[in-house]
């Protein structure tokens, strides 16, 4: 699902009827549940960002080669830098301040790219159209592991523990109820 000019667009895998009409409503049904997981974990994946940012530096030597969300946890994949015990210890504390702090996340549109979404959390911007908790408290208790895949490149996977709360499944079911919020 995607905002493109203003119109939420969803893709379909399935095929639909060929006496179908783009005309003719349709209806969608979301899984509550797998969504507001789905965020926390995304959430999850940005304070991670930040902590390698603090921890391992941004250089050229160092980058995320790839990642993967998924809707209890996920990883990253780091080039070009051995993450230590030491690292990985330092990147666990960094995340557990961040959660600890209910740091109040927005999103908005890129005033360069409207069709951009940027999330922000105190002085962080990040490009992102995914969907997100509204603050870093919510992301619940996160547990991280790495693995070395070689010379030089370790991924780091991050596991949340808490069970989804009451109040963030509410949250989405409200979102879902308002299309604006979509």
């Amino acid at each position: 699902m995607q905002r493109i000019d203003g119109e939420v667009r969803i893709r379909i895998d399935t095929p639909l009827n060929c006496d179908w009409d783009e005309s003719s409503p349709i209806d969608v049904e979301v899984d509550i549940e797998h969504r507001a997981r789905k965020a926390r974990s995304h959430t999850a994946a940005h304070l991670l960002f930040i902590a390698f940012q603090e921890v391992l530096g941004v250089d050229r030597e160092c980058e995320a080669s790839g990642w993967s969300v998924e809707a209890d946890g996920g990883r990253f994949e780091i080039v070009g830098k051995d993450i230590s015990g030491d690292d990985l210890a330092k990147l666990q504390a960094i995340v557990d301040e961040w959660r600890a702090g209910e740091h109040v996340i927005e999103m908005s549109n890129d005033v360069a790219n409207p069709e951009r979404r940027m999330w922000h959390c105190r002085e962080f911007r990040i490009p992102c159209g995914g969907n997100h908790v509204p603050n870093t408290s919510l992301v619940g208790e996160l547990s991280l592991r790495r693995k070395k895949k070689g010379k030089a490149r370790t991924r780091i996977y991050w596991k949340i523990g808490d069970p989804l709360s009451t109040e963030l499944i509410e949250m989405f079911g409200r979102s879902v109820a308002d299309e604006r919020r979509l």
